[in-house]
């Protein structure tokens, strides 16, 4: 459902033209005339815009999140084109025609809307801004044969891949999407999505979670996905996004490490985006339609809940460490010691940020872990097994630590709390190192020494 977040308060042209690519290339005097009968709105996941063979009566500019175009009421349809903050839905309101598309809110995103007569109105006879639009809608065209081409010539792991590649460039690395909203982009069923996901999973370029996938290596996906990506964004580059005096070209050149994937890589991307409304609050789109305090709530829970987890661990690691008989063991059950000390001390971080008393929930899920871990320890702790049965129990407390982290660094994320996000994060990254390291050890030596070949994990 659509929000007002300008709150009826106008916006100002400086805004507008920093919040969306095609405003960011319109004339000044064009933006000038829109301002006062554009408003900043949300819209959430699932929205229909406008169905096939309808009139747009409101033409939007998403400044985030994603809208999906298909060619059918129904959305059974391959997906025939995305657009994010570099562009506008739909062209064709520009005209006095109807919509040959289904306009559909793949990603919950704020977007600026003025009613599509009022445009049409503004920019009549403005040649510059009408040429804007037509290249645009040009962009889009190319984006469409290229997404069928995709569809008829490449195999679905390929197709996800670029897909995938086209949702980064326009709302960052992490994408709030579901195997049902791929399964309905790419028109294909949902146990091949989940094949084609693990595929890529398996060689490092995405990591999936719940209700979201996370790219990781850019290079990884661009060596999957077929010669179609690029194409229409090649296009925008030569015929709109290019910079004074720069040179065209998609993507830009990256001078990152390969897994450093970052938000949008569209030429006017870093210039212009959306963090602030006008009225200089906090505001963040959300990857979905949960209200703030049940959400904020959550986090609490999530952030007493490890608070009492980490102190346990700190009492339970000591045992561990005695017990272990590998010097390479040791040592990284020590130092992990030492980090979680940091993880209680980022925790309270964490409670300061949010101005809420820092203090524990009894987490029977942790106490159950470790307590399976003291009855693993002390039963094979004399044998040659030991150090694979202290890793295993380890383990176990990593990868509930992990889901957790990686639960509460999402929801800070959504509720606009980027500090309290990037603390979680640290930790997250620690725990993965830590859960890693268990596992190099494992495989180079203590499941070897206990008499077998199988991974700690």
């Amino acid at each position: 459902m659509m929000q007002d977040l300008s709150q009826g308060e106008p916006l100002t042209s400086s805004f507008i033209a920093g919040a969306n690519g095609l405003m960011a290339h319109l004339p000044g005097s064009v933006v000038q005339a829109l301002r006062p009968r554009m408003a900043l709105v949300s819209l959430a996941r699932g929205d229909l815009l406008c169905r096939s063979g309808e009139g747009l009566q409101s033409a939007y500019f998403p400044c985030s999140g994603l809208i999906s175009a298909t060619l059918d009421q129904t959305r059974s349809a391959a997906e025939a084109y995305v657009i994010g903050r570099e562009g506008f839905a739909a062209p064709l309101a520009t005209l006095a025609v109807h919509s040959p598309y289904t306009l559909t809110v793949q990603m919950a995103c704020s977007a600026l809307v003025v009613e599509a007569e009022f445009l049409r109105n503004v920019i009549r006879g403005e040649r510059k801004a009408e040429d804007v639009f037509l290249r645009f809608q040009h962009v889009l065209e190319l984006q469409t044969a290229s997404s069928a081409v995709a569809h008829a010539t490449e195999r679905l792991e390929a197709r996800l891949a670029r897909w995938l590649l086209m949702c980064a460039d326009r709302v960052g690395p992490r994408l709030p999407v579901v195997h049902s909203d791929i399964s309905r982009a790419l028109a294909v069923r949902r146990a091949g999505v989940t094949l084609a996901i693990h595929i890529l999973e398996s060689e490092g370029a995405v990591r999936a979670r719940r209700a979201r996938i996370e790219v990781l290596d850019r290079n990884k996906l661009r060596r999957r996905a077929g010669p179609t990506y690029g194409v229409a964004e090649n296009e925008y580059a030569r015929l709109i996004g290019r910079e004074e005096g720069g040179e065209a070209g998609w993507p830009p050149d990256r001078t990152q490490a390969p897994g450093a994937a970052t938000a949008g890589t569209f030429p006017w991307t870093a210039r212009y985006t959306v963090r602030t409304p006008p009225d200089g609050g906090a505001f963040q789109t959300r990857s979905g339609d949960m209200p703030d305090a049940p959400l904020k709530d959550l986090l609490v829970h999530g952030l007493k809940d490890m608070y009492f987890a980490e102190n346990a661990i700190i009492k339970a690691l000591p045992k561990m460490i005695d017990a272990a008989g590998s010097p390479d063991l040791k040592q990284a059950l020590t130092q992990h010691r030492e980090q979680t000390n940091g993880h209680v001390e980022r925790l309270e971080e964490a409670f300061r940020a949010i101005d809420v008393k820092t203090q524990s929930t009894p987490c029977e899920a942790m106490n159950g872990i470790l307590r399976e871990g003291d009855e693993v320890v002390e039963k094979f702790g004399k044998s040659p097994a030991a150090d694979a049965a202290i890793i295993f129990a380890c383990q176990a407390v990593e990868h509930y630590e992990i889901s957790r982290y990686g639960s509460m660094r999402e929801w800070a994320e959504d509720l606009g709390l980027d500090n309290v996000a990037s603390i979680l994060k640290q930790t997250l990254d620690e725990e993965y190192a830590a859960d890693d390291k268990l596992t190099a050890i494992a495989k180079h030596g203590a499941n070897a020494e206990g008499g077998g070949e199988t991974r700690a994990r």
